[in-house]
């Protein structure tokens, strides 16, 4: 290559390198980050007062869940509730609970949601007699099984618990993450597959729902 060819080579080259940097476009990375502003909802009982340390938030101002002397495999019911016209994607949730005597080893507390269209406590729910209120369940009115009946709702989270009684104190667990789905209200069944009775009072026992709301900047 002789050296005016080379020197052509170069002068195209540096002309080149600024026509390639605005051709090419640039592309803005995004944080998606966890937006904590959210409100939690508390299924608990209005007496709902726990010692600070096991405490998952301040108590509802009517009882939404009591589980007071829930006894094994026996299922309860919340007052039905409202998500929001526009409600988070998912929810964490967590759950606090007293056993009055000693767990089952494996044993669990089982969480279910019930989706509903309507804000009508015994209208639209999924699942067989729900009532959208706070009352025990036994989904078997209509010739279910309660295991039936609770295969027809949205599997929340089991929280798998240690093998305690009451004198060792509040079992504070993470229970999961779920998706309620597109329909804005709905009612939390608590079932106790613990292998054993909760405590006979409920102060200190309660689920939480924390909105897992994403923010993109």
């Amino acid at each position: 290559m002789s050296k005016s060819q080379r020197f052509l080579s170069l002068v195209f080259a540096l002309l080149l390198i600024p026509l390639l940097a605005f051709a090419t476009p640039a592309f803005a990375l995004n944080d998606i980050l966890q937006d904590t502003t959210g409100t939690d909802i508390i299924f608990a009982t209005s007496s709902y007062v726990p010692d600070a340390n096991d405490s998952l938030g301040a108590a509802p101002g009517s009882t939404i869940l009591d589980v007071v002397a829930l006894t094994d495999d026996q299922a309860r019911e919340s007052v039905k509730q409202d998500l929001g016209e526009k409600h988070a994607l998912t929810y964490s949730v967590d759950v606090a609970v007293e056993i009055e005597t000693d767990v089952s080893a494996g044993g669990t507390i089982e969480l279910y949601w019930s989706p509903s269209h309507s804000v009508t406590p015994a209208v639209g729910n999924m699942g067989p007699d729900v009532t959208g209120a706070d009352a025990d369940y036994a989904g078997t009115g209509h010739g279910y099984t309660l295991l039936e009946a609770l295969k027809q709702m949205i599997f929340v989270c089991s929280l798998v618990l240690a093998v305690q009684n009451d004198a060792d104190g509040v079992q504070l667990g993470h229970c999961g993450v779920f998706a309620p789905g597109p329909l804005r209200y709905g009612t939390l069944i608590y079932q106790n597959k613990s292998g054993a009775v909760l405590f006979s009072d409920s102060v200190e026992s309660a689920v939480r729902f924390r909105p897992v709301i994403p923010e993109i900047q």
